[in-house]
């Protein structure tokens, strides 16, 4: 026995994916061992002229029921069937909690890869209302300097040449 991880969620993926596309997958395989991550294979009975016949595809990535999971290539697991179905949009995630307290992260998928993504914990009283107030003060009064400065770049005043170059400071500090 090892560390174990907790994992919930799922990708759905748009459109589903053809029984052409998932019949030789790792992630369609009943063995156990091919992979830790499994397609959600869903089958539906089609009425045909030679009768009914049953026409299967996938639309979600979902983790095998596995009751102690060690969480070695999950990433890599989930690149793998990316990689594997070009031309299909995924979208959720997989929650991931080990066992200790703060082992909390997600997988998600941006821009057609796995991303591993962790939570930032912040404790309330950490962050006193009056800090957080001046830091929204801090923001507004930039919003009203460059503002200001707009103006006078758009009214075009004889200061608007200086107007510039204080806006250009402003936005790039």
């Amino acid at each position: 026995m090892g560390y174990t991880t907790k994992v919930s969620g799922q990708f759905t993926i748009t459109p589903p994916l053809s029984w052409r596309e998932i019949k030789d997958s790792p992630f369609a395989s009943p063995r156990w061992d091919a992979s830790d991550l499994v397609l959600r294979v869903e089958a539906t009975a089609v009425d045909t002229e030679d009768g009914q016949l049953v026409r299967k595809s996938a639309s979600a990535l979902v983790m095998r029921e596995i009751s102690e999971y060690n969480c070695r290539n999950l990433m890599a697991q989930v690149q793998k069937a990316v990689d594997d179905f070009p031309g299909h949009e995924w979208s959720g995630r997989l929650d991931c909690e080990g066992e200790e307290n703060a082992d909390l992260w997600r997988v998600v998928i941006r821009d057609g890869k796995a991303v591993r993504v962790e939570p930032r914990i912040i404790w309330p009283d950490e962050q006193p209302e009056d800090v957080l107030l001046a830091a929204w003060k801090r923001e507004a009064e930039l919003l009203l300097d460059i503002t200001r400065q707009a103006r006078l770049i758009i009214s075009d005043e004889p200061n608007a040449e200086k107007a510039v170059d204080e806006l250009r400071e402003l936005l790039n500090p």
